[in-house]
């Protein structure tokens, strides 16, 4: 597993507030053998990494913590303080930018933040 964390959270046990946790999941179409994105694929993460910051991140209603790539598959972990927002934003946002790939998302609460600090 490959992660990729925002460690200027890390100090924090948890931003008040934000008391959901997001999981945006990003199956891959373009993998190495190993199951990890080719540079097209890479490309394609990025664009749609920048699509959930745009989409979810304005007027800060949720923060993207960390990024963890396993083979065959990429999730988005995020923050949020507006749940109710995030999906709605999802379906009705995200889901009209992203063509290329198949996004689904999962949202828990987790006012202690155990899941970023379990990526720690």
């Amino acid at each position: 597993m490959l992660v990729r964390t925002n460690t200027g959270y890390s100090k924090f046990k948890g931003v008040s507030g934000y008391g959901h946790h997001v999981t945006i999941a990003v199956p891959m179409i373009d993998t190495t053998r190993d199951g990890f994105p080719n540079p097209g694929e890479t490309q394609d993460l990025k664009r749609i990494e920048s699509d959930i910051c745009e989409v979810f991140g304005s007027r800060r209603e949720s923060l993207l913590v960390a990024t963890t790539t396993i083979p065959g598959i990429r999730e988005y972990i995020l923050y949020t303080r507006n749940p109710d927002a995030v999906q709605h934003k999802f379906d009705n946002e995200l889901m009209a930018r992203v063509f290329s790939h198949r996004v689904h998302i999962k949202i828990k609460p987790d006012k202690s933040w155990d899941i970023y600090n379990k990526l720690l």
